[in-house]
């Protein structure tokens, strides 16, 4: 069902495209209007998982596909008379948010703007109205009840649905991202679409005269668009802009806003924040209404605008040469803003220029189109600009004015600042990573089965990765009703990105052969092996095409390219299984998973009996997630339907969902079928139904009203006030429960509408006694309002002038928006009275909760090893401090320290360094809703003067530890030591402290026991430390520190006390006074700070890796130098004897480590004499004599090696195994490696096995593993050489504190 026409490298290479039109150039777009021009998310490169062409709606993701259930559809006559067979043949289309029917009946087509017709040929052209729509790119199609999606892979991907050739076009380039692994290339899908059939409802529900612009403001900075004045719309838009919402672009934070209705009126003096903090995506969307602000006025005309900018890709371009000057082919850049971890920029360039792990000259320059732009360059990631320091490295003549020399294998950090006209355009700090583009495979996510016509039928239904191979294998699922073992055709495209349009034959020019099996070498290729080029590389949709085969017990294919590469893909067929889940359970702000009202028929099972229909779109009335549901009907005459007929409604329902009459699914309940069961139709009343799963499980309560206009005159409805059991007993008011809170968007809405057959006047809304809530600037009825709904006539959405109108909805229906007061939070409570002059008056009472109280906490102090640490994480909340229960949900603390429930940091560090976590703050009284905020926590060294300057004021010591060594006797490092004296004498800690807030004593993050280390005693705070306590302790240099609590001994603020001592016999004892204690607060930030950052970065925490000296003459590896990040690592490593190099002179860094290496090194770490572990002559897993060959057999032994897995010998090892033999290392050291309390959530925890995600639990929590970023782990990779290195030192000094 898949046809490719041309090729795919033309997207990439129209990635950078840049068109330099005037700032301020304004047009008519006409933008076509089969959907809501939507912009996909921003995309990260990388990954493995591949998501299916095809995938079923209404189920959670599978592992690279997702599979589902159907939904039913209205597909009411609304033309002539046509055949049955032609009438029932449409397909309809959806891109987001808004289903387009496509059929054969030209008279529909003036009546419905959601219904087109099919070409002459029986195809139909999907036309995307977005900016760079990216490809992969999801559309989703319902079939004959079926519903799906798929996915069209570039511009010239076509599908067949039921025998109908769908393709997709655009005016503006398509862009895609992937990455080269290895030799393969794999496409970056971006996220699956939530697909919804009510399109963007903006600023006003009553349709208006429209116009749809572009706006071109590519010419401007990301950052400069943050305040862009009203009169950029000059002499384009006639009248007044009155209030204007954005939407399709990313929020600071990293958020993307797909649809906004909230809008802002327009002040004087205002301006449009149009910034959009995306790397790749330049467009987003606006909606001005021009004349009043005034929801109800009808001659506002609505502007839709499509602002082209400039992304934070567009702005850069880069080349790059190799050592020796010579050109590298660079292919394109991508740039993923991470606002979680850091910013990346992947530069792909032709792997015949340059091979991972070559240094490389790199520049950066600005793109032409922003004259006047001055740039700065540092070295280094700064996460502002005033956090770039005065020291700051400037690189600006070296990577902008010239070239920068560097290994972009690993990452380099470059911060960027561009400014002009004093106003910085764009700040960017990001992780440049350059990698090797080339020939490679793509198997298009097809595979055929024969039919009758000259094209075939797709029956591929998605695939899943095999991870049994170590080269691309497929389970490919098929189509319902195709068996696995039957005959299917398939072909392979060769990708070449140097070419933009290789993929117009496939790439076969760039294949010279093609096989079945699985061959290592081209010389193990056997020389009679049926050359299968042409049927591969040929298009398998068309008769006489692709490779045919039965694939149900697994067929591999390898393939020679023209440059003599060998690449691999293998697949087997698996027959489709029904999916046995229910869909995600139903969210606030989107359309319900379980059960929708569609329509009605007249005569049960007869869809040419519908009646005309417009249903509430679901963002209309925040109590649509409550379970209301309101559907306006008509005959189709546009009459009333009269009270007692009986209708038969339709409804969709989700997968493994069954509809029942009756709330609660009690035993009394009937299951309802849609468009056959009857109901009782009266106008206004609702209808209770109930969703249940297929085991009788209750999953919700509906209750639908079906309104059809009424005579009379006018009369007001307000959608969820007519239940009998939600009404007030004391005032006989309907109540309203709302919830102003993060998941509501902080705002409730409420619907209303005139279902009468006159105009609704004289609307009037009162909100009176509110608390904690008020009316909305826009979504209100204000004072100078024409407030008038027109009569209930249609169920069609048209402009004044009686055209369709493309978005609106009805000139009858409006809502009514509650926000939350300033700075309000907590319980809310209100009468909310919605009147009219001849309509009547609904008066509503209001409860629930406004606005989550948040977490205000933004910093933490830093805290210093082995000195007691306190810091309480506050919030906004209202009420009593029991009302609030903290805990840590993501990252760990540092060793020592805890969250406790009521938000303190509590506990004794040990170890310094930096770490970030995420803590969940709870509010028990507000039904449990949450806030969370990330902090990063830095705890300094135990350096003597960190420890001096942490004890607080009034608690500082009378008389301390030892005798004061002076400066002239000792380094200026040691300005606040001192000795102790013959030996390990008792000695006394002497503090200014109350000692009825004396807690608790600790040396060296020890906690002391009274009475046995110490004894205190009052005045002040005496402590008498016994000479056995010291001799416990030994020589060398120990941190003591006293912990107070003024108050409440546990929630007390808490007070600390610290001193270094140092026990060395060697140095003499001097006779000076002791000088007076220096000043300095209980927060000094003296001491130096460890970064936290992945295991590629240039530094760790320093509790792991201990200062190491510079570079001294003699080093013999030439390919680490002091100025890589994994120099100390690497030189600890070679010191200790732990790891050697490749050469005399190479240590190969950036190689992939080996099993091998792993064993031999921890065998060295635990001082193993090898030369007992001798390898059995029938051990053929162990090749006897190797370097390795000893160490391989004890790490058997001893059990290090995981337990599914053979030794692999000098093969590069995944991350994942190699966590699991350092974790069983720990273990066998008696290190207690059980999985921590609170686990971490890893972002690629779908990718581990249970025992792969344990040891990374385990060596994250100890600080060893940091991942390689926004708490991904990475499994299925690889670790360098230069990684290990920091690893092992790690473990070591990890190890030594442990013991």
């Amino acid at each position: 069902m898949r046809k490719l026409r041309r090729g795919l490298a033309s997207l990439l290479a129209a990635l950078m495209l840049i068109t330099a039109l005037p700032a301020t150039a304004l047009a008519d777009s006409g933008l076509a209007t089969d959907s809501e021009p939507i912009t996909n998310g921003e995309l990260v490169t990388g990954g493995e998982t591949t998501t299916g062409s095809e995938t079923m709606i209404d189920s959670e993701p599978a592992d690279d596909g997702e599979q589902g259930g159907g939904s039913q559809t209205d597909n009411t006559d609304h033309g002539e008379q046509i055949p049955d067979e032609v009438l029932t043949d449409v397909v309809i289309y959806n891109l987001l948010d808004r289903e387009i029917t496509v059929g054969y009946d030209e008279g529909r087509v003036e009546t419905d703007p959601s219904y087109v017709t099919f070409d002459a040929d029986d195809s139909y052209t999907i036309v995307l109205t977005e900016e760079d729509p990216f490809f992969p790119y999801e559309v989703q199609f319902t079939y004959q009840g079926r519903t799906w999606t798929e996915w069209f892979m570039d511009m010239d991907d076509s599908v067949d649905i039921g025998g109908h050739t769908f393709y997709i076009d655009s005016d503006s380039a398509p862009c895609q991202i992937g990455v080269w692994v290895g030799d393969e290339y794999i496409p970056t899908y971006p996220e699956e679409k939530t697909f919804t059939n009510y399109g963007i409802s903006l600023m006003s529900m009553l349709p208006l005269a429209e116009r749809n612009v572009t706006l071109d403001l590519k010419s401007y900075l990301p950052g400069e668009l943050k305040a862009v004045a009203l009169d950029v719309f000059s002499g384009d838009v006639t009248g007044n802009i009155a209030a204007w919402a954005k939407w399709s672009y990313y929020t600071e934070d990293g958020n993307y806003v797909s649809s906004n209705d909230s809008y802002t009126v327009v002040g004087e003096g205002d301006t449009f924040d149009l910034s959009n903090y995306s790397g790749s995506n330049n467009s987003l969307y606006l909606e001005l209404i021009v004349g009043t602000a005034d929801q109800f006025d009808p001659n506002n005309v609505r502007y839709r605008v499509r602002v082209e900018i400039s992304s934070y890709q567009d702005v850069l371009e880069f080349s790059a040469k190799t050592e020796a000057g010579t050109a590298i082919d660079v292919y394109d850049h991508y740039i993923s803003l991470d606002s979680d971890s850091e910013n990346t920029c992947d530069v792909a360039v032709d792997q015949k220029d340059w091979q991972y792990g070559d240094e490389a000259y790199l520049n950066i320059s600005i793109d032409d189109n922003f004259s006047g732009a001055s740039t700065t360059a540092y070295l280094g990631y700064y996460e502002s600009e005033e956090a770039i320091p005065d020291d700051a490295i400037d690189i600006t003549n070296d990577i902008l004015e010239n070239d920068y020399l560097a290994d972009y294998s690993s990452g380099m950090a470059v911060t960027l600042v561009v400014k002009r006209n004093d106003t910085t355009g764009l700040f960017l700090p990001m992780v440049i990573y350059m990698y090797e583009d080339g020939l490679s495979l793509d198997y298009g996510r097809s595979l055929y089965a024969a039919s009758e016509g000259t094209s075939r039928i797709d029956v591929w239904n998605g695939a899943t990765r095999d991870r049994d191979y170590d080269y691309d294998y497929r389970a490919f699922t098929l189509d319902e009703g195709y068996p696995a073992d039957g005959t299917y055709y398939f072909n392979l495209r060769m990708y070449n990105p140097a070419d933009t349009s290789s993929l117009s034959e496939n790439g076969k020019e760039y294949v010279k052969k093609a096989v079945i099996g699985y061959y290592e070498t081209i010389s193990d290729i056997p020389a009679g092996a049926p050359d299968i080029k042409d049927q591969l590389f040929s298009d398998a949709s068309e008769n006489g095409g692709g490779y045919g085969a039965d694939y149900s017990q697994g067929v591999t294919f390898t393939v020679v390219d023209v440059n003599d590469g060998l690449h691999w893909f293998g697949l087997r067929t698996v027959a489709y299984e029904e999916d046995t889940e229910l869909p995600r359970a139903p969210s606030p702000l989107s359309a319900d998973t379980y059960f929708r009202a569609i329509s009605a028929y007249s005569a049960a099972g007869d869809e040419d009996s519908g009646y005309d229909v417009w249903v509430m779109p679901y963002d209309a009335d925040t109590y649509y997630y409550n379970g209301f549901q309101t559907v306006f009907l008509m005959t189709e005459e546009g009459g009333s339907v009269s009270d007692g007929t009986n209708i038969y409604p339709t409804f969709y329902s989700g997968n493994k969902v069954n509809v029942h009459a009756g709330t609660d699914n009690n035993s009394s309940t009937t299951k309802q079928e849609s468009g056959v069961t009857p109901v009782t139709f009266t106008s206004g009343k609702a209808i209770p139904y109930s969703a249940a799963a297929e085991d009788g499980e209750h999953l919700k309560n509906y209750w639908v009203t079906y309104v059809t206009p009424q005579s009379g005159g006018a009369k007001l409805f307000v959608n969820g006030t007519n239940v009998a059991n939600h009404y007030d007993e004391e005032t006989g008011n309907p109540v309203r429960e709302v919830f102003l809170t993060e998941e509501f968007d902080y705002y409730h809405d409420i619907f209303i509408a005139n279902i009468g057959d006159q105009e609704l006047t004289g609307l009037k809304v009162e909100l009176t006694d509110a608390q904690n809530i008020a009316l909305d600037d826009y979504w209100t009825i204000g004072e100078d309002s024409v407030a008038k709904l027109a009569a209930f006539k249609t169920t069609e959405s048209r402009e004044p002038d009686d055209s369709l109108a493309t978005y609106g909805e009805l000139p009858n229906v409006a809502k009514i928006r509650l926000v939350p007061v300033e700075d309000g939070a907590g319980d809310i409570s209100g009468t909310l009275t919605i009147r009219s002059e001849n309509g009547g008056i609904v008066t509503i009472k209001l409860t629930g909760t406004a606005r989550i109280p948040k977490i205000t906490t933004t910093e933490l102090v830093d805290g210093v090893k082995y000195v007691p640490y306190s810091s309480v994480i506050q919030t906004s909340n209202m009420y009593g401090d029991d009302s609030v229960e903290f805990t840590v949900v993501a990252g760990t603390l540092p060793s020592g320290v805890i969250l406790k429930p009521n938000g303190e940091l509590y506990g004794v560090p040990q170890a310094a360094g930096t770490w970030t976590f995420t803590v969940r703050a709870t509010f028990t009284d507000l039904g449990n809703a949450y806030d969370e905020r990330e902090f990063t926590l830095t705890i300094q060294d135990n350096t003597n003067s960190n420890v001096w300057d942490a004890t607080d004021e009034g608690y500082e010591l009378i008389e301390f530890i030892g005798e004061w060594i002076n400066d002239n006797q000792v380094s200026d490092e040691y300005d606040y030591d001192t000795i102790l004296k013959d030996n390990y004498e008792t000695d006394v800690f002497w503090t200014e402290g109350e000692f009825n807030y004396f807690i608790d004593l600790w040396i060296d993050g020890r906690q002391l026991t009274r009475g046995v280390d110490y004894e205190a005693e009052d005045g002040s705070t005496r402590i008498t430390i016994y000479d056995e306590t010291f001799e416990d302790t030994g020589s060398g240099t120990h941190t003591i520190a006293a912990e107070f609590r003024e108050g409440d001994p546990e929630t007390g603020t808490l007070k600390r006390a610290a001193q270094n001592y140092t026990i060395d016999e060697s140095v003499p004892v001097p006779s000076d006074p002791r000088p007076s204690r220096p000043s300095g607060g209980n927060t000094s930030n003296t001491g130096s700070s460890a970064d936290d950052t992945d295991d590629n970065a240039a530094a760790d925490d320093d509790s792991a890796v201990p200062e190491t000296p510079a570079a001294e003459p003699g080093w013999p590896f030439v390919d680490v130098t002091s100025a890589n990040w994994f120099y100390e690592d690497v030189r600890w490593a070679y010191e200790a004897g732990l790891m050697n190099g490749v050469s005399d002179t190479l240590f190969a860094p950036n190689q992939a480590i080996s099993q091998a290496t792993i064993v031999t090194v921890l065998a060295r770490m635990a001082d193993v004499d090898l030369t007992r572990f001798i390898p059995a002559e029938d051990d053929d897993s162990i090749a006897a004599g190797t370097w390795y060959a000893n160490a391989a057999v004890w790490a058997g032994q001893a059990g290090l090696l995981p337990d599914y897995s053979t030794f692999s010998g000098e093969a590069a090892i995944a991350r994942g195994d190699m966590a699991i033999m350092l974790v069983k290392y720990l273990r066998s050291l008696g290190i207690d490696t059980s999985v921590p309390v609170e686990p971490v959530v890893f972002a690629d925890a779908d990718q581990m096995t249970p025992d792969v995600n344990a040891a990374f639990q385990v060596l994250y929590h100890y600080g060893i593993f940091r991942g390689v970023g926004g708490y991904r782990m990475d499994p299925s990779g690889f670790t360098t050489r230069a990684q290990f290195s920091a690893l092992i030192h790690r473990i070591s000094v990890f190890v030594q504190e442990q013991q």
